[in-house]
């Protein structure tokens, strides 16, 4: 359905207030997971999902196993809906990873309507590799081994960030490089990730539970990202035309202990200036 909004008042998710009762909110479905009823084998407990808004604003969202029936034919990923009479409620999960203390919470009232004229990127991160790092594995929690592996990437403007993946990400990462050692213009998307900013330098990395990470997918985000960033080099050829199996860096105890070819201090000759 086109501009439904027109007709209805939209608030953007950032200017939800919990004085209010009902809102209407026009989101796209970004992610979404269930959680299952501890004490209920196979019982879907809750449905949760992040929401983007067309101003990039993110929230949580959140129906209970008693409304999910009335809501499941319309909530899927990257679906975007149109949704009437819904309120805020605590959010009481323990990682509030957007730094939101309410989320969106879908009743008997609330309707929703699938519409196709959503404006919005939804994506974090988008970058083309341009190196990777030799992945290592690490003692995690409860001393289990966790793979650990970073990634160099560049954007249309040619800035740099570095992103970190741990465990499951790590191993999707180390196995798409594994099994398309010749691939090149590798893209990346990672959504929900954390950042900081370290030696005047952005880092990322995944978020254990709500990241999502597409490697050069054939989807409309990654076609065009490499369409502009082709169009804006002119097709010049750079680092993300070396196969991705090629352009892994050296630790510096690969580069130097490994790699360098070492002699007898014999054949050393002392150099005078």
């Amino acid at each position: 359905m086109d501009r439904m909004d027109d007709e209805v008042h939209i608030t953007m998710l950032n200017k939800l207030d919990v004085s209010t009762d009902v809102f209407n909110v026009k989101v796209r479905i970004i992610q979404l997971w269930k959680y299952m009823n501890y004490n209920q084998q196979g019982e879907v407990y809750s449905v949760e999902m992040i929401l983007m808004d067309e101003e990039g604003n993110k929230m949580l969202g959140s129906i209970i196993n008693g409304h999910w029936q009335n809501f499941k034919s319309l909530v899927e990923l990257n679906s975007t809906i149109l949704i009437t009479n819904v309120f805020l409620a605590e959010n009481r999960a323990s990682n509030k990873f957007m730094g939101n203390p309410n989320k969106v919470s879908f009743n008997h009232d609330t309707n929703i309507i699938e519409v196709n004229d959503f404006v919005g990127e939804p994506y974090d991160i988008i970058g083309l590799i341009t190196s990777w790092d030799k992945p290592t594995t690490f003692p995690g929690k409860g001393g289990n081994p966790t793979t650990k592996i970073t990634v160099h990437l560049e954007d249309l403007n040619a800035n740099e960030i570095s992103v970190t993946f741990f465990g499951d990400y790590a191993n999707q990462m180390k196995d798409y490089i594994l099994t398309n050692p010749d691939k090149t213009n590798v893209a990346i998307i990672l959504q929900f990730g954390r950042f900081k900013f370290w030696q005047d330098k952005t880092w990322a990395s995944n978020n254990y539970v709500y990241s999502k990470l597409l490697i050069d997918e054939d989807i409309e985000d990654i076609i065009s990202f490499k369409q502009r960033l082709n169009h804006k080099t002119n097709g010049q050829k750079g680092s993300s035309q070396m196969s991705i199996s090629s352009s892994v860096n050296c630790s510096v105890q690969d580069d130097f202990l490994i790699k360098t070819e070492f002699n007898n201090i014999a054949q050393v000759h002392i150099k005078t200036v």
